[in-house]
């Protein structure tokens, strides 16, 4: 269940009230009955919350900034009136056996230590909640899943209904160890896509084009594509990515250990084209560098992707392959040792431990540093329309 906390709501504090890594909702004291909650992701959300024929009712009244406070107060008294006159009974809250109940339980006792929690909620809340949240978990069928799985393949992404497919079937073999259930209706169920394992690695050529139609693309996405163009980092790494991560005297990017996939804080040394994207980032006083609604990162990245591949035209290609791409071309053609380019990429090690493990994180870090100087340099000539910049490799070996 979200976790309450008592605050006198005010428009500075909606304005500036940061997310944490639970979802939390801030009771007003004005107006007995309105929430706003705060999910990990940066949501904002109105809700009032009061009693219709006795029972318990919430009703999402809108998402800031789109509804100020003041349009949450207003709507909000209108809603509490209406549900104590019984003419607004919707939303009701959903009883302890329903899958909403069931998955903020899993989500808070079973995966709030986990390094992919964010992925994980996320996911929940974007494509399971709206579809079987009210449904007892209990009557949830084989059907059902069906169903919800086929929607996400549907809009063109079976990657993803694969990870909800495996997150769900996490949570229902859980559920049954707590007895909400007596049979996980996934249990016998296959995975609804089949995944190939990709090797797609850009030529030069469709790097460049890649780059130049992102240039055309508008923000967030344009420059969002070539800072992963430029940094090889994930993508939920850069377009997460919070103004407080960035040290622009410094031109460093320090990921923290709770938003790197491996869970280690890591360092990426921003080169002077990487600088110049990020420098030229609107300032829209918002935590993130990439936003739509200056409280969440953002999404779409299917629909983007889609865009740049047709102006592009370069096809068969997706974020991840970007990422592949630069420690492929760095290896390969600007000779930059392996070992920097794992690094660089912040592979974990299983081979080194302890105090050897530390000194070697530090070794490489003007390496690093040379390395990502070149590979900026790499990018811009291509841009250019030459290849030079690869042609004679760079110092960023390891010794």
């Amino acid at each position: 269940m979200p976790r309450l906390t008592q605050k006198s709501l005010s428009a500075a504090f909606v304005a500036k009230v940061s997310p944490t890594s639970v979802r939390v909702e801030y009771p007003d004291a004005s107006v007995r009955g309105l929430r706003l909650r705060v999910e990990p992701t940066g949501r904002k959300t109105w809700f009032a919350l009061g009693r219709a024929e006795g029972k318990l009712v919430r009703d999402r009244l809108g998402e800031y900034p789109t509804m100020s406070l003041a349009d949450a107060r207003f709507e909000a008294v209108k809603a509490l009136g209406e549900m104590r006159k019984g003419t607004r009974t919707k939303a009701t809250v959903p009883s302890t056996r329903s899958v909403e109940f069931v998955a903020e339980e899993w989500l808070r006792r079973d995966q709030s230590g986990n390094r992919s929690a964010a992925d994980v909620e996320r996911s929940i809340r974007k494509d399971v909640l709206p579809v079987i949240g009210m449904k007892e978990i209990a009557a949830v069928s084989k059907a059902d899943i069906h169903s919800l799985l086929d929607g996400i393949v549907d809009r063109g992404a079976p990657v993803e209904a694969n990870r909800v497919f495996s997150r769900l079937r996490r949570m229902f073999t859980w559920a049954m160890s707590r007895d909400y259930i007596a049979v996980n209706p996934l249990a016998s169920m296959e995975a609804p896509s089949v995944e190939q394992s990709r090797n797609r690695v850009l030529s030069h050529d469709e790097l460049r084009q890649v780059w130049t139609a992102a240039g055309q693309d508008s923000y967030p996405f344009g420059p969002m594509t070539q800072l992963l163009i430029l940094t090889g980092q994930r993508l939920r790494e850069v377009s997460n990515a919070c103004w407080r991560e960035i040290d622009l005297e410094h031109a460093v990017w320090t990921i923290p250990a709770e938003r790197a996939k491996n869970g280690i804080e890591h360092v990426v040394h921003l080169s002077p084209p990487a600088m110049q994207i990020i420098s030229g980032l609107p300032k829209l006083h918002a935590d993130f560098l990439f936003t739509t609604t200056l409280t969440t990162t953002v999404s779409g990245f299917a629909r983007a992707q889609k865009r740049i591949s047709a102006r592009s035209r370069v096809t068969g290609w997706c974020y991840h392959d970007l990422r592949r791409s630069f420690a492929t071309i760095a290896s390969q053609d600007l000779a930059i040792n392996p070992v920097v380019v794992d690094k660089i990429l912040n592979h974990a090690s299983t081979s080194v431990r302890g105090v050897a493990a530390v000194y070697q994180r530090g070794k490489y870090l003007d390496q690093r540093k040379a390395a990502m100087d070149a590979w900026g340099s790499f990018i811009c000539s291509l841009a250019e329309g030459s290849d030079r910049a690869g042609s004679d490799g760079i110092e960023a070996r390891a010794t």
